[in-house]
C-alpha cells in the first residue's frame, strides 16, 4: 500500500517536471518547423547558477551551482541583431567567435532561437520516454494501492 502511494506521488511529481520541459522542447521544435535559418556567432560564455538562494534570516546565501551558457547572436531575416543566451548547448569546449547555424520564429527571434536542431529532437525524444516511464509508474501505484495487484 506505502509503496503504491510513493509510486504515484512520486511518478506524477516527475512526469510534471517533464511535462512541463517538454513543453518548452516543442516550442523550440515548432520554431525549427516553420522558423527560418540564420549563421550565429558566440560572443561570450557567461555563468548561471543553478539554485542560488539569497542570504535570508541568519542564513548563509548559496551562490548556487555555476554553470556555462553561451550567448549567440545573429542578425534576423529583417536585419536586426538579436543576441539570445542558448539553453541546450553545453558551452564546454566551445570558443568565443564559433559559429553555429540557428533556427529561429521570425514572429520571436529572441525567444525561440536555438542551435543544432538535432540537439532538440534528441531531447525531446528523452522527454517523451521519461514522460512514459513515469506514466507506468503511476498506473502501476494505482493497481498496487487499488489491490488489484498484490504485493
Amino acid at each position: 500500500m506505502v509503496l503504491g502511494i510513493v509510486l504515484i506521488i512520486g511518478g506524477g511529481a516527475f512526469g510534471a517536471m517533464l511535462l512541463r520541459g517538454r513543453r518548452e522542447l516543442l516550442g523550440r521544435r515548432r520554431a525549427l518547423r516553420t522558423g527560418a535559418f540564420a549563421e550565429g556567432t558566440v560572443t561570450a560564455i557567461v555563468t548561471d547558477y543553478l539554485g542560488s538562494t539569497p542570504e535570508r534570516e541568519g542564513k548563509a546565501a548559496n551562490p548556487g551551482t555555476p554553470i556555462q551558457r553561451l550567448m549567440i547572436s545573429f542578425t534576423d531575416a529583417g536585419g536586426t541583431p538579436v543576441v539570445f543566451k542558448e539553453r541546450l548547448k553545453p558551452a564546454a569546449g566551445v570558443a568565443r567567435g564559433a559559429y553555429f547555424p540557428v533556427h529561429y520564429d521570425p514572429a520571436d527571434p529572441k525567444g525561440t532561437a536555438t542551435v543544432a536542431a538535432k540537439a532538440v529532437e534528441t531531447k525531446l525524444a528523452e522527454s517523451l520516454r521519461y514522460c512514459l516511464a513515469c506514466g507506468a509508474a503511476v498506473l502501476l501505484g494505482v493497481l498496487i494501492a487499488a489491490g488489484v495487484i498484490p504485493l
